[in-house]
Formats: C-alpha cells, sequence, structure tokens
C-alpha cells in the first residue's frame, strides 16, 4: 500500500471539516431525470479511507510499500496473533520455520528499537541481567547487551526447561532464568563377589582367611548425560 503520490496530491494532510447534517449519509450516482446530482467524493473522504488502512499497516511496526498489495492482510494477520499471544509468549513449534511474530529463543543480541515491544517485556519481566551475569550462568534470562542499543534474548537450545521453584522447596535456592547442570540422585549399587581368589584372598570360612574387597567397583554404562526419553522441538517467542 502507498498513499497518494500525484503531482496534484496535498503535501500535507488538510484539516477536517465540520460534520455534515446527516451522519448516515450514502454515496448515490445521481438521477439526472429528476435532477438529482452524483455524490461529490471529496478529498477529506478519500484522505479519511486512506489514513484508516495506512494506520492499520503501520500501526503494527511495517513501512508502506508501494509494490505490496498484500500489507493490510498481513497487518490483521499481525494484529490477530499479538491480540491472541501476548509478548513474550512462548511456543513449542514441531518444525525449523517459525511463525510470523516469533523468534528463536536461541540467544541473540537484539536491537532495543526494532523489537522494542520485546525490550519492554524483558525489563518487566523481573528476569533481565547483566550480559557477564547472562554468560556465566543465567542462559534462561534476558540480558541487558550492550546496555545502549542491544537486548539478548534467553538460550533454550539443546536445554530441558524445569517450573521456578518460586519458594515451594523443591528445587530450593534457584533465581528464575538460571542453569542447572545435569545430575544423578545420590545411590548405592549392590553387587556380588563370586567365591575365586582375589588379591591374594579366599572367602572367609572356618579358621580361613578374610576376602578383600579393597577397589571393588560395579560396571559402568550409559553415555555423556543424564536425561529422559525426549522429542527435539524449537522454542520460540513472540515478539
Amino acid at each position: 500500500m502507498y498513499r497518494i503520490d500525484s503531482a496534484s496530491a496535498a503535501a500535507v494532510l488538510p484539516a477536517s471539516t465540520a460534520a455534515g447534517p446527516n451522519p448516515d449519509s450514502y454515496f448515490t450516482k445521481g438521477d439526472p431525470s429528476l435532477a438529482v446530482p452524483a455524490t461529490v467524493v471529496e478529498d477529506e473522504y478519500l484522505n479519511m479511507i486512506q489514513e484508516e488502512l495506512a494506520n492499520v499497516i503501520v500501526g503494527t511496526g511495517a513501512a508502506l510499500d508501494k509494490a505490496n498489495r498484500a500489507q493490510l492482510l498481513a497487518a490483521i494477520q499481525t494484529l490477530v496473533v499479538n491480540a491472541a499471544v501476548p509478548v513474550g509468549t512462548p511456543i513449542w513449534v514441531p518444525g525449523t520455520t517459525l511463525p510470523t511474530g516469533f523468534l528463536k529463543v536461541n540467544g541473540a543480541l537484539l536491537n532495543r528499537v526494532t523489537y522494542a515491544n520485546l525490550w519492554a517485556y524483558a525489563q518487566a519481566s523481573g528476569n533481565l541481567v547483566t550480559e557477564a551475569v547472562w554468560s556465566a550462568t543465567n542462559w534462561g534470562a534476558f540480558s541487558d547487551g550492550d546496555l545502549a542499543t542491544t537486548f539478548r534474548l534467553p538460550d533454550a537450545r539443546g536445554e530441558f526447561l524445569r517450573a521456578w521453584d518460586d519458594a515451594r522447596g523443591v528445587d530450593s535456592g534457584r533465581a528464575i532464568g538460571t542453569s542447572q547442570a545435569d545430575q544423578n540422585r545420590s545411590h548405592a549399587h549392590s553387587y556380588t563377589l563370586s567365591a575365586s581368589l582375589v588379591g591374594g584372598f579366599v572367602p572367609s570360612g572356618s579358621g580361613g582367611a578374610w576376602l578383600s574387597t579393597a577397589g571393588a567397583t560395579t560396571g559402568t554404562e550409559g553415555g555423556s548425560e543424564a536425561r529422559p526419553r525426549n522429542i527435539a522441538w524449537m522454542l520460540a517467542i513472540k515478539f
């Protein structure tokens, strides 16, 4: 869409005039046989239509594009999504293509002006830390970036998400947005020694020597991390 740009167009929007005597008026093509004139389409009416449509597009943060005939549709779709999904809302995406209005939660640095709504959310979230703290332990937080023009998204790639304890006591001492290393719950394993010779000792018996168990261990199994069965989807955030 674009605003009229012909040579005869006004340089500034003309001032609005007072409302006519009949607010419920309609167009007519007129009837010369009855001396009924056709409706004159005035500049104020056309400017009203132009600005109503243009403001829908500009209101979503887009710039008017003369070559784009689908901007109004895209703007309406964006407004519908914004109304249904608040800024800052995370969603799981079962694919690699992001829906309109969303970003990957991948720790990227963003411009504070370009993503003003998300920056406002980050500041009000209670989950905004310095860049140094983010890099050390708080990948689940927003960072204040360069303190001037940028801020950083959380980075959820390859991570499992855990609900914040919030003083419940199940996962005490955690600040929101902090990371936590993998860990197995403390436990023990039993094992059985055979009656064969072990370390120069034999199983104890009446009058026999005591069996040495020094250095005995259980076998190992598993991989490089502790994890439950899972499926890999992409996490996205509304901006």
